[in-house]
């Protein structure tokens, strides 16, 4: 790899190769050809969360990215995201979290699928800044290893659900990604958001994290946003008992939603209680 570009985000900063990024996000392309970053050959961005960055700067890279390595950073009550283990190989310096008293290690639910605590369960009145360090790899063999750990111990009827978003937590993680791919106009990381996000939502819609999904997707992204609200409503349209939660109810923009299965119902009920005609064929 030729890296010739390096993007900041906070203090991590990542170095890229351009002939590999750019033809995936236009908008990369288009500042790394004009203007005073492209002239210095860096671009921070502003105001985005580390991890989501790093996601996907490995998507990137690799087509792909790995959401078993973040979990939830409990001294912080917003979705504030840290690695659990392993490190992107793109970094040239990253931020990672210490271990303390008021840090929760849940590597463990990362494997096995727990739930990981909500964020701002444990808080800290005394936040302390991250010291940038270069974590411990894990050797290729090693992460394998875990991965068939997962697969070996996925509750039945979970399929790839469990394997990309092992926590009903990180099905958040998968929306909270789809808009950063929509800033920098990363489509294809869009359309992988939106797959993974479906996967999760049939498997997790018991969890609260499932109405704080719908919310999310009705209040928060665009209009144009239709794969993920289509991904809603399928998973709506199997348990509609989801538009019966008290959020869900009192918020305005899922009202359109509201109105929308209510009428399905309606025409569920009268297609079950119209009888059918027979067709009488005709015969000589």
């Amino acid at each position: 790899m030729k890296p010739n570009f390096t993007i900041a985000c906070g203090s991590d900063s990542y170095t890229v190769d351009l002939d590999i990024i750019t033809p995936y996000s236009e908008y990369f392309r288009r500042a790394t050809e004009f203007g005073k970053e492209a002239s210095e050959g860096t671009i921070t961005l502003h105001d985005d969360e580390p991890a989501m960055v790093s996601l996907m700067i490995e998507f990137l890279h690799e087509g792909d990215y790995d959401a078993t390595f973040w979990k939830i950073d409990a001294r912080t009550k917003d979705l504030t995201w840290i690695r659990s283990y392993g490190s992107n190989p793109y970094a040239s310096c990253e931020s990672i979290d210490q271990h303390d008293p008021y840090s929760v290690d849940d590597s463990s639910s990362l494997l096995y699928g727990e739930a990981s605590p909500a964020a701002g369960a444990i808080s800290s009145s005394t936040s302390r800044k991250r010291k940038p360090q270069t974590s411990p790899d894990l050797h290729p063999d090693q992460i394998t290893q875990k991965r068939r750990r997962i697969l070996h111990v996925m509750p039945k009827g979970s399929g790839r659900a469990l394997y990309h978003t092992p926590t009903p937590r990180h099905m958040l993680l998968h929306l909270q990604l789809w808009e950063v791919a929509d800033k920098y106009l990363v489509p294809d990381l869009q359309a992988l958001c939106t797959k993974r996000f479906q996967e999760a939502a049939e498997y997790y819609h018991p969890n609260p994290e499932m109405i704080d999904a719908i919310l999310w997707v009705y209040e928060d992204l665009p209009e144009h946003a239709t794969d993920l609200r289509e991904a809603v409503f399928m998973v709506v349209d199997e348990h509609p008992e989801l538009l019966d939660d008290d959020a869900v109810r009192e918020s305005p923009s899922c009202q359109g939603l509201r109105h929308f299965m209510s009428s399905r119902e309606v025409g569920r009920s009268q297609r079950v209680m119209t009888p059918q005609r027979g067709v009488w064929h005709y015969v000589p």
